[in-house]
């Protein structure tokens, strides 16, 4: 019997949605800061005012790339909890048909003969299995809001 797949499935998009608003603070931050400095900067001449560009100039480099990788590992959290969801719709697609074959091996010999011809007529076990769910993936969550996909046949989403 497969197992289920290991992944925090109630605390992957929150953290996601933490991760995008942590990126939303710093943007936030970078542009207040930007306008202080720059007020600053209107009478403030020299060399200590040349420095002071620099470390700006470097503090908002910083805060770009910070930004810019909480935005990605928000995103990367999105798409982990879509191919997890994926991966736990084929174990539990796997286990289902499993249960169903094992049923189907259970029947007696009268029951196998009622099915070879229920087959013959057009009617089999093959109507009773669940939707194969690789055909229908879960969408990627997205920011900022990374709510959970509500969309197609559901096994575990």
């Amino acid at each position: 019997m497969s197992t289920d797949v290991k992944f925090d499935f109630d605390g992957a998009l929150p953290l996601a949605r933490k991760l995008w608003q942590l990126a939303d603070d710093i943007r936030t931050l970078k542009t207040g800061r930007a306008a202080l400095a720059t007020t600053a900067l209107t009478t403030w001449k020299g060399k200590f005012a040349d420095d002071f560009t620099q470390w700006q100039s470097d503090e908002e480099t910083t805060l770009d790339t910070c930004e810019t990788q909480l935005r990605t590992a928000a995103e990367a959290w999105g798409e982990s909890y879509a191919k997890a969801v994926n991966e736990q719709n084929m174990v539990l697609y796997t286990r289902k048909v499993a249960e169903i074959k094992q049923e189907q091996d259970d029947r007696n010999m009268l029951e196998d003969a009622g099915h070879a011809l229920g087959s013959m007529v057009g009617l089999n076990d093959g109507d009773k299995l669940p939707k194969d769910p690789s055909g229908h993936p879960c969408p990627v969550p997205r920011g900022p809001g990374f709510a959970k996909p509500d969309a197609g046949p559901k096994l575990f989403w």
